[in-house]
């Protein structure tokens, strides 16, 4: 019936129905009572139509609970087993991103800071410092399914700070953040790779360019 064979499923139940008679009422008559349906107006004998129809339908009733409940089962184990497909594929999404994220990012970063080395510039420890913060909240805080917004606005003005050290005054940044931002939980790297697509698409541009992020957690605590 779910593989949607309606003529098959229908003769399998006849065939069954027309065995379970034969089984069950042929085993009471021959082996209990000739008296097989002794609640009828006239007495019912073995392989009497009537007889028949009545056992018949009684099994029906019988199979039909029985696979309401077996439906019911499947329904809800495949309910189940999309949830957790669904999970996974999120995980998956996250991951690919990450793979894609970190090594496209600290490469960047590196050049930043082999451009200041070799201007033997005295913000290059500086560059270290917040290159290493970076690194160590990619390699251990996105191991978690989710962070507190505050952590993943952290790594953002962690990342901007590097940016301003490589672009100077060619850039202004105004990161807002409205509401109560401890309640929010988000997927690690949500938003770097916007924040990184601003700098490298508006640092074409020449003179000085403007970023503007703003994080506003609303009182239904949506972000």
């Amino acid at each position: 019936m779910l593989q949607k064979k309606y003529a098959k499923y229908i003769l399998y139940i006849s065939l069954l129905l027309i065995w379970v008679y034969f089984f069950r009422t042929g085993l009471n008559y021959w082996l209990v009572t000739k008296e097989i349906w002794p609640e009828a107006e006239k007495a019912g004998t073995f392989m009497q139509f009537n007889h028949i129809v009545a056992v018949m339908l009684g099994e029906l009733y019988v199979m039909a609970f029985v696979t309401a409940i077996k439906l019911l089962v499947d329904w809800t184990m495949a309910v189940d087993k999309n949830n957790e497909l669904e999970k996974l594929q999120l995980q998956t999404e996250l991951k690919f991103l990450h793979l894609q994220i970190q090594p496209h990012f600290f490469f960047n970063t590196l050049n930043s800071l082999y451009a200041l080395t070799l201007k033997k510039s005295d913000t290059a420890p500086e560059l270290v410092l917040k290159l290493s913060d970076l690194m160590r909240y990619m390699l251990y805080r996105v191991q978690t399914h989710q962070v507190s917004l505050p952590d993943e606005i952290k790594h953002i003005q962690n990342y901007i700070a590097i940016e301003k050290i490589r672009f100077g005054d060619a850039i202004h940044v105004v990161l807002q953040v409205k509401g109560n931002a401890e309640t929010i939980k988000v997927p690690p790297l949500l938003f770097i790779t916007f924040v990184e697509n601003a700098f490298k698409h508006g640092a074409k541009n020449e003179g000085r360019f403007e970023i503007f992020i703003k994080f506003d957690v609303q009182q239904d605590n949506h972000l």
